[in-house]
């Protein structure tokens, strides 16, 4: 395959949670210092930065990627590999994220690629933004289903476009019924951890197919062509399936979520299901980040008293922060909190001793920054929660943010904390029941962490009864998903934490470890809570 192929663009490759930690980084270095109170009373100076930090930051630059065509177990094909592209660029972030090799390939190089020509490591071909469904000819899709390559396809092209390329056998339909308008998702237990998700909030439109036998449904939309809300699965219109065809499956997007940030998740499923066993690096992290607190700016004091008959600095010293420290303690949260000056803190003792029995963080700065955060508010959203089930099944982490500002200047009932810390707590207690088996901590802490996530060079072995890794650049601690039908039996070396049927948890201090697999039920056959390992993972 000729160089021209592989295109590397490093901006492809900070997934969402990179970009959220590493602008904390970078600011880092710059115009704001990070305080984490070691006692009462001990204060970083102003200008003082993260010498570690500092020095991941310079081993990321030099740091290769996973762009190799001699060795691609996946080639993506697209239009648009400039960086404006969310569904390429979720797609390449992935695989970057996963360690996988890959290659990029352009719509109108792909048309003189010889498959014969293919690396025997490819396992997949992902074919992104193809709308009319001709980015691979007829005779490549069949030499790619001969020699067993899978394909996926991050978004269905368009009905005519499956009809004039004939693509309707590839994908499994027989049927196509027409544009559907769609209120809630439902995605299997196979798709995100946790568990089968139901999001009855979401509305978007789709093309309504029927399948064949051959395929396997992952994700349904709620209702039917009458509206109504279904009962069962099989009278849903499906929105993500995989076909069966000959050695190759062939997996199908109905809609644009790739280009939304369902993407990570949806593709680590599906590499998962190509695998059958699948263990991949993960950040291991969650983070909880308490914007403006204590606040400066103005405030609504005479609505603040109607409602809690205190000032903006009464509220918060009375109500808000204590609130927030019970909440934190009860759900096992550790707090950054975002606050402009240090002035007010001074006379805040209580607020003060309480980061540190929490091991919070407080992060004094000139401006609140901005950048992405996975889940904001006090409200779930089921929008939200899309990304955060799919990058917190992708890459391992989990961040939410909410601003207190809005509580200082109350429009509606939802500000009120009376109403705001129930939903706040129904929120929190939601996610944290499937993702509460990452490790929280800091914002300064989960920003080290990505980076040596993003520098360790995981080598991984899969045999008939075991998974063997081999850890290059290893950090005091790596974290791994597991996804597997299998039976996980004792492992040494690591802690394993079952998360869901299928999905487990993997942490470990050592370079080497291995996981022991056995057919029967998945279940795992050890003890969880008695595993120990060496390679700082002690208690």
């Amino acid at each position: 395959m000729k160089k021209q192929y592989s295109v590397q663009n490093r901006q492809y490759y900070v997934i969402t949670a990179g970009m959220i930690l590493l602008c904390v980084v970078f600011q880092l270095a710059g115009n704001f210092s990070f305080v984490r109170y070691r006692n009462p009373e001990s204060v970083l100076a102003s200008d003082q930065t993260d010498s570690y930090g500092v020095e991941l930051m310079a081993r990321m630059k030099e740091a290769p990627d996973y762009v190799n065509e001699k060795q691609m177990e996946y080639m993506v094909i697209g239009s648009d590999f400039s960086g404006d592209s969310q569904e390429t660029a979720s797609v390449l972030e992935t695989l970057e994220g996963m360690k996988k090799y890959h290659a990029c390939v352009s719509l109108s190089e792909v048309k003189t690629m010889k498959v014969s020509s293919l690396p025997s490591t490819l396992k997949a071909v992902i074919i992104c933004g193809d709308k009319e469904g001709a980015a691979l000819s007829l005779q490549q899709r069949q030499e790619l289903v001969a020699r067993g390559i899978h394909m996926i396809y991050t978004q269905m092209p368009s009905v005519n476009g499956i009809r004039k390329n004939e693509l309707a056998p590839l994908f499994g339909i027989y049927r196509m019924n027409g544009k559907l308008k769609q209120k809630g998702m439902r995605f299997t237990d196979e798709v995100f951890l946790g568990g089968n998700l139901d999001l009855e909030d979401i509305s978007y439109t789709l093309e309504e197919v029927q399948l064949e036998p051959t395929c396997k449904i992952y994700a349904y939309g709620l209702k039917g062509r009458d509206g109504e809300q279904g009962k069962r699965n099989e009278e849903l219109p499906p929105i993500l399936w995989r076909n069966t065809v000959g050695k190759s499956k062939v997996f199908v997007v109905n809609g644009n979520f790739f280009e939304e940030d369902q993407g990570y998740g949806i593709l680590a499923a599906i590499l998962a299901q190509i695998y059958g066993d699948y263990l991949y690096p993960v950040v291991n992290a969650s983070v909880m980040i308490y914007n403006a607190l204590p606040y400066q700016g103005t405030a609504d004091e005479k609505r603040l008293k109607e409602l809690y008959g205190r000032d903006s600095l009464r509220f918060q010293t009375d109500i808000l922060l204590p609130d927030l420290v019970s909440i934190c303690k009860r759900l096992d949260i550790v707090p950054t909190f975002y606050t402009d000056t240090e002035s007010r803190i001074t006379r805040m003792d209580y607020f003060r001793h309480s980061v540190l029995d929490l091991q919070g963080e407080i992060l004094y700065k000139e401006n609140a920054p901005s950048f992405p955060v996975l889940v904001t508010g006090f409200q779930k959203d089921d929008g939200e929660l899309t990304k955060l089930y799919s990058t917190g099944s992708a890459f391992g982490i989990v961040v939410h943010k909410v601003d207190v500002s809005e509580l200082m200047n109350p429009r509606d009932e939802a500000a009120n904390w009376v109403t705001a810390s129930r939903d706040y707590t129904r929120f929190i207690a939601y996610y944290k029941e499937d993702f509460g088996d990452f490790e929280c901590m800091t914002a300064r802490e989960a920003s080290t962490r990505y980076m040596e996530y993003r520098l360790m060079r995981p080598h991984i072995t899969y045999s008939e009864d075991c998974i063997d890794v081999e850890i290059e650049q290893m950090p005091e601690k790596a974290g791994f998903l597991l996804r597997t039908d299998r039976v996980v039996g004792e492992a040494e070396g690591c802690k394993i934490h079952k998360l869901c049927e299928g999905a487990y948890l993997i942490e470990t201090g050592q370079s080497h470890f291995q996981i022991p697999l056995q057919e029967g039920n998945a279940r795992y056959q050890g003890d969880f809570s008695e595993q120990k390992m060496d390679g700082g993972m002690g208690e």
